[in-house]
């Protein structure tokens, strides 16, 4: 049945975040492209697979392959049909864009993406884009990054997301120690 696709399609995604974010960059671009090339694949859930292989390129640092991709998918996306998949491609091409040095256009992306995801009523994706704010604003030391990274760490304190919340440690780590390396 067509849900039971849904699901199996689900499972295998969420397969491919998982691979990620336990670092088998390689092994998570496979999957996302084999979801991508399925036969008789639904278009947003092929979009979705190209999200995921964005974020596979993004978080080996394979910028160059990254840009062309996240490219198709913005041709492809509907911001009024796909919300979810428009906020999610918004934050991916963010870290994009933060990568390729362009910082402006990265906070511009991430906060499109919590915008999206705070009125969309997704809490844990708004969250991660605060997030990947806080961690930008820091490294950029514009000002802001401790609110941001407050707002992202008392929703995953709430949803008890633990490695999330240890992503906001080091985010503010890095702040603490910048601020210490700046002369008074």
């Amino acid at each position: 049945t067509q849900t039971m696709r849904w699901y199996e399609w689900s499972l295998k995604v969420l397969g491919v975040k998982l691979a990620i974010r336990q670092g088998k960059f390689d092994e998570a671009l496979a999957m996302a492209d084999d979801l991508a090339r399925t036969p008789g694949v639904p278009p947003g859930e092929a979009i979705q697979a190209d999200l995921a292989a964005c974020e596979a390129l993004v978080a080996s640092n394979r910028i160059a392959d990254a840009e062309p991709r996240i490219e198709s998918c913005e041709a492809r996306l509907d911001p009024r049909t796909a919300p979810a998949d428009w906020g999610e491609f918004q934050r991916i091409r963010g870290a994009v864009h933060e990568r390729s040095g362009q910082s402006s256009d990265a906070y511009h992306d991430f906060a499109q993406s919590v915008n999206v995801f705070e009125l969309l009523g997704d809490r844990y994706q708004a969250a991660l884009s605060q997030l990947a704010l806080g961690r930008l604003s820091a490294a950029t030391r514009a000002v802001g990054a401790e609110r941001h990274l407050e707002q992202a760490e008392a929703t995953f304190r709430v949803l008890r997301a633990e490695r999330d919340l240890e992503e906001v440690a080091r985010a503010r780590a890095h702040l603490d120690t910048d601020a210490v390396a700046q002369p008074a």
